[in-house]
């Protein structure tokens, strides 16, 4: 039987600093009960408890991806939930960095690809959309070329960040034809 903590958002939001959010991804480490009430109170849209909740989650990831693993799938079917642009930068940010399980592949090149053409996504989404994008991608030369074409249309109103994002992406697709011929 899982364990409650009854005063998680409490303890979530006793304190609002690095020293903090470290130590609660410590706790979420050592105890996965606690974990799972994190990513529940991440996805409730409880503002600012959500987006607290979330930062420990990348913490635990930096560490312990494999604790996060399970959770993958009601990472990506809630994405589309997620109300508060930080929640969306981490979960986005730890997609990125994620081999994502093929099921979920044609859902999030759409989700990406809304993601990549709105005009008011935020450098840090549109920059994780585009990686987890290319993810799915790089073994597809169609969606690359369409990741391209997005490129194309977004680069004329493109921070420098995002240029620079897409250099990287390309010279990624480069490198990958290179050493395929």
């Amino acid at each position: 039987m899982a364990q409650s903590y009854p005063d998680i958002e409490d303890l979530i939001m006793a304190g609002f600093s690095e020293s903090h959010t470290l130590f609660l991804a410590q706790v979420a480490i050592e105890k996965p009960d606690f974990l799972s009430q994190l990513i529940q109170l991440t996805f409730s849209n409880i503002d600012p408890l959500s987006k607290r909740a979330a930062w420990p989650l990348r913490k635990v990831f930096d560490s312990h991806p494999q604790l996060i693993s399970p959770y993958l799938d009601t990472f990506v079917e809630r994405l589309p939930e997620i109300q508060q642009e930080s929640v969306m930068r981490t979960i986005c940010s730890i997609l990125a960095r994620t081999e994502i399980p093929e099921k979920h592949h044609g859902f999030l090149i759409g989700f990406c690809s809304e993601k990549i053409l709105q005009g008011n996504t935020s450098i840090a989404v549109l920059a994780n959309c585009m990686d987890i994008f290319y993810q799915i991608a790089r073994n597809e030369p169609a969606l690359v070329r369409e990741l391209e074409l997005m490129f194309e249309i977004i680069i004329p109103t493109a921070s420098a960040g995002i240029k620079s994002k897409m250099n990287i992406i390309r010279r990624k697709v480069k490198k990958a034809a290179s050493r395929k011929s």
